[in-house]
C-alpha cells in the first residue's frame, strides 16, 4: 500500500514539475498570456529591492514583502514549481476517502517535492536554454 501511494505521488511531483516549467514559458516567454504580470510586476519587485540594497540603502518592509512574495508567484521557478506541487498534493490528498496518517502524507509530499526538483532542474540545465539559475 505505502508503495503504491508514493509512486502516486512521485507522480504527482512529474505533473507539479511539468506545471511549473509551462508556468515559467506562460511568465518569461515573450507574447505568452503572463508574461506583462511577469515582467511589470514580478521583476520591477525584486529589482526595486536589489537596487536599493546595492546603493546600501534598506529597502523597506513593504517592499521586502513584495519581493518575497514574486518568488513563489513566479520570479523563481523553484519556487513556484515548489507552491504547485504542493497545490496538486493537497487536491489529491482531498480526494481521498480514507485519509492516510500522516507520516505517510509527509513522506508523500517529500517525495512529489524531490521529484519535482528533478524534474525541473533536469529540464533548466538541458531544455531551458541559458536558464539563469543554474549557471
Amino acid at each position: 500500500m505505502l508503495i503504491e501511494v508514493i509512486l502516486e505521488f512521485l507522480l504527482l511531483g512529474v505533473v507539479g514539475g511539468l506545471l511549473g516549467i509551462f508556468y515559467r514559458n506562460c511568465l518569461k516567454s515573450k507574447n505568452m498570456i503572463f508574461n506583462s504580470f511577469y515582467f511589470n510586476v514580478l521583476k520591477p519587485w525584486v529589482d526595486r529591492v536589489q537596487k536599493w540594497e546595492s546603493k546600501g540603502e534598506p529597502p523597506t518592509k513593504w517592499q521586502r514583502f513584495l519581493a518575497w512574495i514574486a518568488y513563489p508567484l513566479g520570479y523563481c521557478i523553484y519556487c513556484s514549481t515548489t507552491w504547485i506541487t504542493f497545490f496538486i498534493c493537497a487536491v489529491y490528498l482531498s480526494a481521498w476517502g480514507v485519509i492516510l496518517c500522516w507520516q505517510d502524507i509527509i513522506i508523500g509530499i517529500v517525495a512529489a517535492s524531490g521529484m519535482q526538483h528533478l524534474v525541473v532542474a533536469i529540464s533548466c540545465r538541458f531544455l531551458i536554454s541559458k536558464h539563469p539559475d543554474l549557471e
